[in-house]
């Protein structure tokens, strides 16, 4: 770590103009990307926690307990309860008393034809607008950018234990 706070402290120029605006794009696009996704969910009428709520549910064979969605969703076990309240009064999900291990308190989740579809159209609209942000690079290109964003991904990991930054001088305050 303190090989990284050495690092900090280099005046070194990036090996590219401005590296601040490449990540600053990288962003952007990010930001951009899910803007476009999330209007499916709106279009819907779904906030975007239930939408993605939805999604999960769909594609899961065994549902993930209330905290294990919480945990995967990153949101409160309340607001789980909450969305899948929701999602049981707009019809894409159906709940019923456990037949598992005779304890009644618990319920069953179970994604109606609804709900389904819904998950079934917005699989088509995530795989149409990957689809387009990729067009027009060719198979190299891809592949030089997924290993970019990989390197990218390794480094960020690396310096990802700093809990603070110092600020300069602080050392010779001490």
């Amino acid at each position: 770590m303190t090989e990284i706070k050495e690092k900090i402290n280099e005046t070194s120029s990036p090996p590219c103009s401005d590296a601040r605006e490449v990540i600053h794009l990288l962003i952007q696009t990010n930001r951009l990307h899910r803007r476009v996704i999330e209007r499916s969910a709106d279009s819907i009428g779904l906030h975007s926690s239930a939408h993605r709520m939805l999604m999960l549910i769909a594609k899961s064979e065994i549902l993930p307990s209330q905290k294990e969605l919480a945990e995967k969703l990153k949101i409160s076990p309340a607001a789980v309860a909450n969305t899948i309240k929701k999602l049981e009064s707009d019809g894409y999900i159906e709940r019923s008393k456990s037949k598992l291990g005779g304890d009644t308190r618990l319920n069953e989740i179970n994604i109606t034809d609804q709900g389904r579809a819904i998950a079934e159209n917005t699989e088509k609209y995530f795989r149409f607008v990957d689809t387009s942000a990729l067009e027009g690079f060719s198979a190299s290109e891809i592949e030089l950018f997924v290993s970019t964003l990989e390197k990218i991904q390794e480094n960020l990991n690396r310096i990802g234990d700093i809990d603070t930054i110092e600020p300069q001088g602080k050392e010779d305050k001490q």
